[in-house]
């Protein structure tokens, strides 16, 4: 009675791992940047996109909202993600993933970077900048 308790017990436990959604995991991606435009127009916001992890690793956009200068530009850098999986999976997953874009209130100054990123995970990206020299000049 024993070995058939183990044996189910065994049997349900494979059968939930099996059904547990696949989690894709983040092979590679270019380091993120600000519009150079949005920048230059001080737009700002957040965009938000519900990306599709194909079996081969590759990204395609299912939706986008946000600001245009800031959400095609978005679009087109994660379509360049790569991902992978724990093991061989033919199979699709949907993720949303969020871009924070700030101009912050200090002055550029010339050895400054352009562009301050913060990661968190695959779902959330912090892109902060200052204002472009020229704007400072023109207040």
């Amino acid at each position: 009675m024993k070995s058939i308790w183990t044996t189910l017990s065994l049997f349900v436990l494979c059968t939930f791992l099996a059904s547990a959604d696949p989690e894709p995991f983040l092979k590679s991606a270019a380091m993120p940047f600000y519009p150079p435009l949005a920048r230059q127009a001080r737009v700002q916001g957040v965009v938000n996109l519900r990306i599709v992890v194909a079996q081969d690793g590759t990204v395609t956009i299912d939706s986008a909202s946000g600001h245009p200068l800031l959400r095609d530009t978005t679009a087109e850098y994660v379509k360049t993600w790569k991902f992978g999986w724990q093991q061989p999976c033919a199979c699709t997953v949907k993720r949303d993933v969020s871009f924070v874009y700030k101009i912050s209130d200090s002055k550029a100054e010339s050895d400054s970077p352009i562009a301050i990123v913060k990661w968190f995970g695959s779902s959330k990206v912090e892109v902060e900048t200052n204002l472009p020299v020229e704007a400072i000049l023109t207040n």
